[in-house]
């Protein structure tokens, strides 16, 4: 034969392609929120409170295995509507050590389907963290609409995608 190397290259190639040919299972779908609407201090205005609700509407039916968020009022109350639906506790993350959540949805999730509630400044540093790249900037202060979508594939390149849920936030200017 005159290429034989060519030809095992060839097969283990093909081999390697079929090992890492992922399904949409093998994804982990991470969804991520800013808390609603601010009112007091450490609460949700009516607002907020309404678009609690409309997160749940939206990802009821979206097999949310775990959700998170923050130890802060605001954000456990904009958890809580979905995870009181899908009979779920609240899992308890520190804003302070947002690399160690990613690592924990890494390398403990895989192929689950998570929703994280946070804050203006978390919410991108997550997403970022979990892309491992700066793909999304700030949260502008009155934005309470966005809704994430981080795809971790697990041989191949991982997605962002960014929505908008219930009404929409006053524009910046």
């Amino acid at each position: 034969m005159k290429y034989p190397h060519f030809i095992i290259v060839i097969l283990l190639s093909t081999l390697l392609y079929q090992s890492c040919v992922c399904t949409s299972s093998d994804a982990t779908y991470v969804y991520l929120v800013r808390h609603a609407d601010k009112g007091g201090k450490d609460s949700l205005s009516l607002e907020g409170i309404e678009r609690a609700y409309q997160l749940k509407h939206l990802l009821v039916n979206s097999q949310i295995n775990t959700v998170f968020s923050t130890d802060y009022n605001r954000t456990k109350d904009t958890a809580h509507p979905l995870a009181t639906s899908l009979n779920k506790k609240v899992k308890i993350y520190n804003a302070k050590t947002l690399d160690v959540l990613a690592k924990e949805i890494k390398d403990n999730y895989k192929g689950k389907r998570l929703l994280v509630v946070g804050h203006s400044n978390t919410t991108p540093s997550m997403v970022n963290l979990l892309l491992n790249n700066e793909s999304l900037s700030s949260i502008d202060e009155k934005e309470y609409d966005k809704l994430y979508l981080v795809v971790l594939n697990q041989c191949g390149k991982s997605e962002l995608v960014e929505m908008q849920y219930g009404v929409e936030s006053p524009k910046k200017h």
